[in-house]
């Protein structure tokens, strides 16, 4: 796409049952393309959002802050989670086709962050508010239903999700009794931790290799003093960075054999550059001028896309879509893209 008009002119037709004579064919209109959700900077307030195809959607009215953080497309259906505020309080938010449904009970803050489809069932992560101590659990909705990965005596967060073979994965993180941040990973509710908690370590995203069923989770560790972006590959720690400049992995996905992570990088003169890394080699997509987040990966055919944001020198963030390392799409000024899906 150019920056003023659609990456794609996108509405597909699966033909899903037929009969004795074209008359029995049933159309039902399937949703392909390039999905971007974020949210906006508005006079009001933060107005969570969706790009669908390169056509800006409000989410939200504007009237109290809300924010989009991540995106599936199943057939017709597109669902966005994240949270909106009620005046008090946070609520976790799935928007589905536009049409938003609160995930939490707006008494205690809850957030939404990832989402995956599997067959019939919707599977949320986020967080939640204990009402005794106020410490955030991580947590589960399974078609609405909430389910608590940790028992709240520390804070806690479950960021995204996959499933493979009927076992569900989640990554994220939970504080300690010495107050260091631990990467944690849960398969099936059951804990897996990820760092020894002696740095702090945030689990971001997940991708599994179906062929080898290998999983491999990215995110961030500080060690050293220096943010480090982090691969694990079946819990075995890999750094996409050698320690000299701060650096995060924000997402991450697999096609043929390639493992691409995105990102962003601290260079000598402290900008933050948006990175992608193809099988742990490093490409600078933004110049280094101006500061700019790569927040999620994902592939379309051959091509692939990576979506972020970039902030100017007078602080004014850009949503922004990279194709194979090019510009392929800007969006309005004051727009983040946090999370991104792709159906062929």
């Amino acid at each position: 796409m150019k920056k003023s008009g659609c990456i794609y002119a996108l509405v597909a037709m699966t033909i899903l049952g037929c009969g004795k004579d074209e008359g029995d064919l049933v159309p039902i209109p399937t949703k392909i393309g390039i999905f971007m959700v974020g949210h906006a900077n508005k006079q009001t307030a933060q107005v969570a959002q969706i790009v669908e195809n390169g056509i800006l959607q409000d989410l939200s009215s504007g009237e109290k802050n809300a924010y989009a953080w991540g995106v599936a497309v199943s057939g017709p259906d597109v669902y966005v989670v994240g949270n909106q505020s009620n005046g008090t309080t946070m609520v976790a938010k799935l928007w589905k086709n536009g049409i938003s449904q609160d995930l939490s009970d707006g008494i205690n803050s809850a957030m939404a962050k990832g989402v995956t489809l599997s067959g019939k069932d919707v599977y949320i992560t986020g967080a939640s508010q204990n009402p005794e101590d106020d410490n955030y659990s991580a947590t589960l909705w399974k078609n609405g239903i909430p389910k608590n990965l940790t028992d709240g005596s520390f804070d806690a967060n479950a960021q995204n999700i996959a499933i493979f073979q009927n076992d569900v994965y989640i990554v994220g993180r939970e504080r300690n009794g010495n107050g260091a941040i631990v990467a944690k990973f849960w398969k099936n509710g059951l804990v897996q931790e990820l760092s020894d908690g002696t740095n702090n370590a945030i689990a971001i995203d997940i991708a599994i290799d179906e062929a080898n069923a290998d999983v491999y989770i990215v995110g961030y560790e500080r060690i050293g003093g220096v943010w480090l972006a982090q691969l694990w590959k079946n819990g075995e720690a890999k750094p996409l960075t050698d320690g000299s400049q701060d650096a995060w992995a924000t997402a991450i996905s697999l096609k043929a054999e390639h493992i691409y992570v995105a990102g962003y990088e601290e260079n000598d003169q402290g900008v933050m550059v948006a990175k992608l890394w193809v099988n742990g080699v490093g490409q600078n997509l933004s110049d280094g001028v101006t500061p700019a987040f790569a927040q999620d990966v994902a592939i379309l055919g051959s091509d692939v896309y990576v979506a972020g944001y970039t902030t100017t020198e007078v602080s004014t963030d850009t949503a922004v879509l990279w194709k194979n390392g090019e510009v392929e799409y800007t969006g309005p000024a004051k727009t983040i893209v946090t999370s991104m899906a792709t159906v062929e």
